[in-house]
């Protein structure tokens, strides 16, 4: 299994997982989208991204002291262009 890691510049976010798939300008096409597709999102520090594979990004938003891990928001490439499928957060209880 082989994992990569790699730093979005100047940002200094860290990106995940099938990072040799996407460009850049992906990336940051990525984090439009998931900030125009939750309101609680537009404003959030984005504390990593997770390439998942070339149509596949998870963004996540750093933890606003809600839950354990802050929100995490899902985006598609469909049909050339990113868009918002959806946000969740993981609470753990017990």
């Amino acid at each position: 299994m082989l994992a990569s890691c790699a730093t979005l510049e100047p940002d200094h976010i860290p990106v995940y997982g099938e990072v040799w798939t996407v460009s850049t300008e992906d990336i940051r096409a990525a984090f439009a989208a998931a900030r125009a597709g939750d309101p609680k999102n537009r404003t959030a520090r984005i504390y990593n991204v997770k390439v998942h594979n070339r149509d596949e990004i998870y963004v996540a938003f750093g933890n606003d002291g809600l839950g354990d891990e802050g929100p995490e928001a899902q985006v598609k490439r469909i049909r050339g262009k990113w868009h918002y499928i959806e946000t969740w957060r993981v609470v753990v209880t017990s």
